[in-house]
Protein backbone atom coordinates (compact mmCIF):
# COMPACT_ATOMS: atom_id res chain seq x y z
CA UNK A 1 0.00 0.00 0.00
CA UNK A 2 1.22 3.34 -1.05
CA UNK A 3 0.44 6.50 1.14
CA UNK A 4 -0.30 9.91 -0.36
CA UNK A 5 2.22 12.41 0.64
CA UNK A 6 -0.30 14.40 2.72
CA UNK A 7 -0.80 11.31 4.79
CA UNK A 8 2.84 10.78 5.45
CA UNK A 9 3.56 14.41 6.35
CA UNK A 10 0.67 14.45 8.78
CA UNK A 11 1.82 11.03 10.13
CA UNK A 12 5.34 13.08 11.12
CA UNK A 13 4.46 15.51 12.26
CA UNK A 14 2.37 14.09 14.93
CA UNK A 15 5.11 11.79 15.56
CA UNK A 16 7.23 14.91 16.07
CA UNK A 17 4.61 16.49 18.25
CA UNK A 18 4.18 13.63 19.91
CA UNK A 19 7.80 13.63 21.10
CA UNK A 20 8.08 17.13 21.89
CA UNK A 21 5.10 17.14 24.18
CA UNK A 22 6.95 13.74 26.04
CA UNK A 23 10.08 15.96 26.39
CA UNK A 24 8.19 18.87 28.04
CA UNK A 25 6.08 16.07 30.78
CA UNK A 26 9.61 14.61 31.18
CA UNK A 27 11.25 18.18 31.68
CA UNK A 28 8.75 18.89 34.45
CA UNK A 29 8.82 15.28 36.02
CA UNK A 30 12.72 15.97 36.48
CA UNK A 31 12.57 19.40 37.56
CA UNK A 32 10.25 18.14 40.44
CA UNK A 33 12.30 15.42 41.44
CA UNK A 34 15.20 17.73 41.37
CA UNK A 35 17.03 16.41 38.25
CA UNK A 36 19.36 18.96 36.47
CA UNK A 37 21.10 16.79 33.73
CA UNK A 38 20.35 17.37 30.26
CA UNK A 39 17.64 14.65 28.42
CA UNK A 40 19.27 12.64 25.39
CA UNK A 41 16.28 11.08 24.44
CA UNK A 42 13.00 10.56 25.74
CA UNK A 43 11.02 6.94 24.71
CA UNK A 44 7.92 5.36 25.41
CA UNK A 45 8.38 1.86 25.61
CA UNK A 46 6.82 -0.64 23.16
CA UNK A 47 3.59 -1.51 25.98
CA UNK A 48 3.25 2.13 25.83
CA UNK A 49 3.02 2.49 30.29
CA UNK A 50 6.11 3.75 31.05
CA UNK A 51 8.17 7.20 29.94
CA UNK A 52 12.08 5.76 29.48
CA UNK A 53 14.15 9.38 30.12
CA UNK A 54 17.85 9.20 29.14
CA UNK A 55 20.68 11.03 30.58
CA UNK A 56 24.65 11.48 29.25
CA UNK A 57 25.38 8.72 32.39
CA UNK A 58 21.86 7.63 34.02
CA UNK A 59 18.62 7.05 33.11
CA UNK A 60 15.13 6.65 34.56
CA UNK A 61 11.69 5.87 34.15
CA UNK A 62 7.78 6.62 35.00
CA UNK A 63 4.50 6.47 34.58
CA UNK A 64 2.72 6.72 31.36
CA UNK A 65 0.02 7.97 32.98
CA UNK A 66 1.28 11.38 33.70
CA UNK A 67 1.49 12.21 29.96
CA UNK A 68 -2.17 12.76 30.34
CA UNK A 69 -2.73 13.54 34.23
CA UNK A 70 -4.44 17.48 34.03
CA UNK A 71 -2.06 18.56 37.41
CA UNK A 72 0.83 16.99 37.00
CA UNK A 73 2.22 19.17 39.71
CA UNK A 74 -0.13 18.43 42.26
CA UNK A 75 0.36 14.60 41.33
CA UNK A 76 3.91 14.72 41.85
CA UNK A 77 3.97 16.51 44.95
CA UNK A 78 1.68 13.94 46.31
CA UNK A 79 3.75 11.26 44.83
CA UNK A 80 6.65 12.98 46.43
CA UNK A 81 4.87 13.54 49.56
CA UNK A 82 4.20 9.68 50.31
Amino acid sequence: MIYSEAFVRGRIYSYIKFQNYMKDIADKVCQELGIDDPILSVDLSPVGDRVFVKFVESSFSFDAAFLWDQNLEGTLENYLDQ
